[in-house]
């Protein structure tokens, strides 16, 4: 896993970074998830979309021409990881607690993936 830090791709991940902070912190504004330490972001090149070690949370490269509403889904997938490691009905409760709107939206990015 690498950081984007590419100079042609410079800017571009640095307003895919700012965008990941800002919607994460409109999803932990919402105070539906609690997180205990420091939870850090990071846009990575990484084969999957999103991944989380511990309390870091990586978004790759792919997803930034992806709406921020599908963004959000991915952000808010990843928090819920935070409470639910895998996918049970009660880990979907929790993507759907943090984001209501979720579902439209994986729809959306699982069409966006098949576009590729």
């Amino acid at each position: 896993m690498k950081k984007s830090t590419d100079e042609e791709e410079a800017p571009a991940a640095e307003g895919f970074r700012e965008r990941v902070r800002r919607i994460a912190h409109e999803l932990l504004e919402s105070r539906r998830l609690e997180v205990f330490g420091q939870l850090r972001f990071e846009v990575v090149d990484i084969e999957d979309l999103a991944l989380i070690k511990g309390n870091r949370i990586y978004i790759s490269m792919k997803a930034k021409d992806f709406p921020d509403g599908v963004l959000k889904y991915i952000i808010a997938h990843e928090l819920a990881h935070l409470a639910v490691k895998r996918h049970t009905k009660r880990f979907w409760e929790t993507v759907g607690m943090i984001y209501p709107g979720y579902k439209e939206h994986m729809e959306e990015m699982k069409r966006l993936l098949n576009k590729e």
